[in-house]
């Protein structure tokens, strides 16, 4: 069986390169649309970074977000197919 704990370097952290790699395969940085300006009536677009990962994965997010020392929320989104993949 596979383990988180395996990954950290000896600051306990993850590595630069190991997080890399892993934003090289399942992530990506984007632009979420979010609600409308109150002055111009225009949508706001605001830069994300995002890694799409199964809910067995969680605590490898939270392994990267600590080593970036992200503040931000880990969002978790529903499977938008049934197709027992997700």
């Amino acid at each position: 069986m596979f383990h988180v704990k395996h990954l950290k370097n000896m600051s306990g952290k993850l590595s630069y390169e190991y997080i890399r790699g892993l934003v090289e395969g399942e992530g990506c940085f984007t632009f979420h649309t979010g609600a409308y300006r109150k002055s111009t009536g225009r949508k706001v677009r605001i830069p994300a970074f995002v890694i799409i990962m199964h809910i067995r994965d969680m605590d490898l997010i939270e392994m990267v977000k600590n080593s970036l020392g992200l503040r931000n929320k880990i969002y978790i989104r529903k499977p938008s197919i049934g197709d027992g993949y997700n």
